[in-house]
Parts: structure tokens; C-alpha cells; sequence
């Protein structure tokens, strides 16, 4: 069986080999003199005012829920069928955890579902597009 390839690299080892052998050699892989450099370009690049840096899926929601201010007090809707970390985050900032059921077909979060859920203390809704399907 033969391959169908989807794209093909624009760069090659050459292109990046110095600067993957900084990073190996500082032996900082998630922070350090690459990391903020990286930064600063994607900011530049992107035009954005902030830029974060995470080390995992997890990390960037724990910033999100806390840019937001979300904590004590707060409630977040939260898919029931998901990576356990997308729950701990929001029991991690303090809020109140709240699990909404899933279709059968899609295994995203039910509309209706989620209406009955929200309430004066949902401060966000943490939406997974479970198994890449994109939610309605």
C-alpha cells in the first residue's frame, strides 16, 4: 500500500540543525534564552500584544482560566467525555467543576444539555472536540 502524502515539509534538518542544537545543548527545553526568543518572534510575527508560552495542552487551559480570573466561587462547564487534565485544571483554580453529558454519535457537548447547566456562576464552558470531531 502506497502512501498518500498530505504536504511535504517546507524546511529541512539543515535549516533547523543549529538551532535545535542550541536548544539540546543549553539543556532548557521549556524555558531559557530559545524559549523567550521564540516568543518574541511569534509576538512580532503575529502582532499579538501577549504571548504565553505552555508546555502542554494542560498548562495553556490553567492560563486561560486564570487570565480570565475564573476561581472561588466561579463554575466551568466541562465535557464528560475528555483528557482528565481538562477537568483538573478547573478544580486546580478553585472553580467549581460541572460535567455536561455528550451525544452518543458525536461525543460533544448536548445544546441542550449545556443550557440546563449554565447558571448565574458559569464564568466559561470548556468545549472539547472529542475524537477531532468539531463540535455543532
Amino acid at each position: 500500500m502506497n502512501n498518500i502524502r498530505l504536504m511535504k515539509p517546507y524546511i529541512s534538518f539543515d535549516d533547523i540543525e543549529a538551532d535545535f542544537r542550541g536548544v539540546f545543548e543549553s539543556g532548557m527545553f521549556t524555558r531559557g534564552e530559545h524559549v523567550e526568543a521564540f516568543r518574541k518572534e511569534l509576538a512580532a510575527f503575529t502582532g499579538a500584544r501577549h504571548v504565553h508560552m505552555a508546555t502542554s495542552a494542560t498548562t495553556a487551559l490553567w492560563i486561560c482560566l486564570k487570565l480570565l480570573g475564573i476561581g472561588p466561587g466561579d463554575e466551568v462547564v466541562v465535557s464528560d467525555f475528555s483528557f482528565p487534565a481538562t477537568a483538573n485544571v478547573v478544580e486546580d483554580v478553585g472553580a467549581t467543576l460541572v460535567f455536561a453529558d455528550v451525544s452518543r454519535e458525536t461525543y460533544n457537548v448536548l445544546p441542550e444539555t449545556l443550557e440546563v447547566l449554565l447558571s448565574q456562576r458559569t464564568k466559561a464552558v470548556v468545549f472539547v472536540d472529542a475524537l477531532g470531531n468539531p463540535r455543532d
